[in-house]
């Protein structure tokens, strides 16, 4: 009897040192966060002073995970998914729903890119593809137009080539916008291998894990903290330090995926727009003090010239594709809009939508007739 007693103590005991040590963290972890925010969107910058920041922070580490069976890329948000500030619809992406059959009235447009057109880091109604829907109303067309974001976390050019192919394509584009360019010039050569190969550990181990601290234990930051590290998200440590290895390599890959989604507009019917987006420090935009700091810290003194690399190329493509290169469109800004090196404030997307209005109304236009 006693034995069983001493083994139901120790059990005890153990429960209350995790406890105790679960604590700890948590209590270590809400104080790093008090003096450095680790979502970015709570720092200084822009939006210091806008009420629905937290919330937004919230939700963008609220959002599940799986990996997508239509184009096998897991980081891809589950669909059905309604928080305050994100709506994720019924066929995965970011917010309202819409008809898999498009309707006869319709012009149906696709953003397709990164992180930079999901956009978690603004709500619903201040993203650029809702920017841009608006914009387009004012063209008081006959036909209604459909703007959907088809962004996804991390994809460079050779995921929305396969986004396109695998998923998009079945639902009549009438026009295609990719806009994108840091992910291609960021990431290492060989990542979209390496995401295959850790395809079972995420769909297994990581998003089971996430999603239920996601569900059942929001309130627990510690979690947040620990995936931001291993999403690269926020490195409190040291600054990042970009890998300019392979960079020929990455442009000629980026070059003919570009072009091979030019032919697939081609051969579909629909037109295809590739915009090389801004990042901070390109363009001859006069640097905020706080974006002098993030332009440091994410080493964008290395990775803008890389980027020119990129640029170099739009001449050689422009007779195959249609090119708007949007990396100084930002220059008559003064302020902070970045919150790292390419992610901007909603206002900041605005920007951008009309900029894209501008350039793309004559080809909608004549979508109308």
């Amino acid at each position: 009897m006693s034995v069983i007693v001493s083994y139901k103590k120790q059990i005890a005991f153990g429960f209350m040192l995790i406890l105790i040590i679960l604590l700890g963290l948590e209590g270590l972890v809400r104080g790093y966060d008090f003096v450095s925010p680790i979502c970015s969107i709570d720092r200084d910058g822009p939006y210091q002073d806008y009420p629905l920041r937290k919330q937004i922070c919230s939700d963008m580490f609220r959002v599940s995970s799986y990996c997508d069976p239509e184009t096998g890329f897991c980081n891809v948000l589950k669909p059905n998914q309604h928080l305050d500030t994100i709506t994720i619809n019924d066929l995965g992406f970011r917010g309202n729903e819409f008809e898999l059959q498009k309707p006869d009235n319709t012009i149906r447009i696709f953003v397709v890119g990164g992180s930079t057109v999901l956009d978690l880091r603004s709500p619903d109604d201040k993203t650029l593809t809702v920017s841009l829907q608006q914009n387009y109303q004012f063209l008081n067309m006959s036909k209604n137009i459909e703007v959907i974001n088809a962004g996804n976390n991390s994809f460079e050019s050779t995921q929305e080539l396969t986004l396109i192919e695998n998923k998009i394509l079945k639902y009549s584009p009438d026009m295609l916008i990719v806009y994108h360019g840091i992910n291609d010039v960021y990431h290492p050569f060989n990542w979209s291998q390496d995401l295959n190969i850790s395809k079972n550990q995420k769909e297994n181990l990581i998003y089971p894990l996430k999603n239920f601290h996601a569900k059942y234990f929001p309130f627990y930051k510690t979690v947040d903290f620990f995936y931001s590290l291993s999403s690269n998200m926020k490195n409190p440590f040291t600054n990042h330090e970009f890998d300019n290895s392979k960079m020929e390599e990455k442009v000629q890959r980026w070059k003919q995926n570009v072009v091979n989604m030019c032919k697939l507009g081609e051969d579909n019917n629909f037109k295809t727009i590739i915009v090389l987006q801004p990042l901070l420090g390109t363009g001859n935009r006069e640097l905020p003090t706080l974006e002098k700091e993030i332009f440091t810290y994410y080493d964008h003194e290395r990775i803008v010239p890389a980027y020119e690399m990129f640029a170099e190329q739009l001449g050689s493509i422009k007779n195959e594709c249609n090119i708007l290169d949007f990396r100084s469109v930002f220059d008559n800004v003064e302020d902070n809009i970045y919150f790292d090196g390419q992610h901007v404030s909603f206002e900041a997307n605005s920007i951008i939508a009309s900029e894209l209005f501008n350039k793309t109304k004559n080809s909608v236009l004549d979508l109308d007739n």
